[in-house]
């Protein structure tokens, strides 16, 4: 394991870091759901895993021909679009991603002309408006009273479960940060991904990413493509539940090895 830095088109630093398998091996591009160098502007996300490429493929440890995106939630939507953009890439797969900014617009609770006017404020004051992401705890999901963007009940239990792992968790983004996410559509690109294989992971009860945006967001997808829908399973289980978790990366790396022939 080792750190890595890289400069992207626009003058960015990145950092990651490389978990190498030896000389010349498949590689995986992965980025979490939500940060972006301190933005969530998914169109600059998806660039970066332009940049990451790059970077990547002039690596001794990387085979080139075997270069992998990979996302999940928020992110799962920026390899989806960077994919229909990077014909290079031998596979993709988007794990219960957002695939359409459509219904988000609605998260903020806000009219989109109040955005604009929260862009200007955050200009002129320097002091952008933040509000909670996410319920903290189950409890504070099934209260009632949750303020939090996404008040699922099973993202609080998430939330509560990181904790007792000893993970930090951002409790608030910006107004416009989620403005950001609205007017990011991949959905309107997944035709481009192929003829690179595309696996989707979806959960069957998901309703933050919602299910059947998802599905209608793979049906418009070209062959060759694959849907693993996890049933039973919401938009977090998959991350840490272990029977969602083990049937989630199993079909995975079964996807990957058929498609790399790893």
């Amino acid at each position: 394991m080792m750190i890595v830095t890289f400069k992207t088109y626009d003058g960015l630093t990145l950092t990651g870091t490389l978990f190498s398998a030896g000389d010349k091996r498949p590689c995986v591009i992965m980025t979490i759901g939500t940060l972006h160098s301190g933005s969530r502007r998914r169109d600059l996300q998806s660039r970066d895993y332009l940049d990451a490429f790059n970077y990547a493929a002039t690596l001794p440890e990387v085979d080139a021909a075997k270069m992998v995106y990979w996302g999940s939630s928020m992110s799962g939507g920026a390899a989806l679009f960077a994919a229909a953009l990077n014909t290079n890439i031998a596979a993709t797969i988007a794990q219960v991603p957002f695939t359409s900014g459509d219904f988000t617009s609605a998260m903020t609770g806000k009219a989109p002309g109040d955005l604009v006017l929260e862009r200007g404020n955050a200009v002129a004051t320097g002091r952008p408006t933040l509000v909670q992401s996410m319920a903290m705890t189950e409890e504070e999901a099934l209260s009632g009273t949750c303020k939090a963007v996404l008040p699922d009940p099973a993202g609080g239990k998430f939330i509560e479960e990181m904790h007792r792992r000893g993970y930090k968790v951002e409790r608030n983004v910006t107004v416009q940060s989620l403005a950001y996410c609205a007017m990011f559509e991949p959905v309107a690109y997944i035709q481009r991904i192929a003829p690179t294989p595309l696996l989707m992971v979806v959960a069957e009860h998901d309703v933050t990413a919602r299910t059947h945006v998802q599905l209608e967001a793979f049906a418009k997808a070209r062959e060759p493509k694959t849907l693993l829908l996890l049933k039973g399973q919401d938009h977090f289980s998959v991350y840490y539940e272990e029977k969602a978790f083990e049937e989630n990366i199993k079909g995975q790396i079964e996807f990957l090895n058929k498609t790399l022939g790893a």
